[in-house]
């Protein structure tokens, strides 16, 4: 089950307080995934550097809002470095059958 559709079967079983965290999260993990389209092979150190710091933040502003719904935590895939973790759903372009994520290392760079 996706996160939107989640939101919607569940919205008149959790306070408006709960639905209003969880669909903040589903726009950070939006953010998160937009981030990564961006990403081109021929972007330089500087640009890499300054995605590395967008989603650093908002894996900070994820963490703030605390886990996920528990039904979604099977689908979501876990980023992490030594001091921030978050989850998204890997998102693949149609067509695209999958293949490597991307992953921050300790030293700050996408791989």
């Amino acid at each position: 089950m996706q996160y939107p559709g989640w939101l919607q079967s569940h919205r008149d079983q959790i306070s408006r307080e709960e639905y209003a965290r969880y669909e903040r999260q589903h726009q950070l993990m939006q953010s998160i995934v937009q981030e990564f389209e961006t990403e081109q092979s021929t972007d330089s150190d500087d640009v890499k550097r300054q995605r590395f710091e967008r989603v650093l933040d908002i894996m900070q502003q994820m963490q703030s809002l605390g886990h996920p719904p528990k039904e979604l935590i099977g689908e979501l895939v876990s980023l992490q470095s030594e001091t921030h973790s978050c989850f998204v759903r890997p998102y693949w372009p149609a067509g695209h059958s999958g293949g490597k994520i991307c992953r921050i290392d300790k030293g700050g760079q996408w791989n």
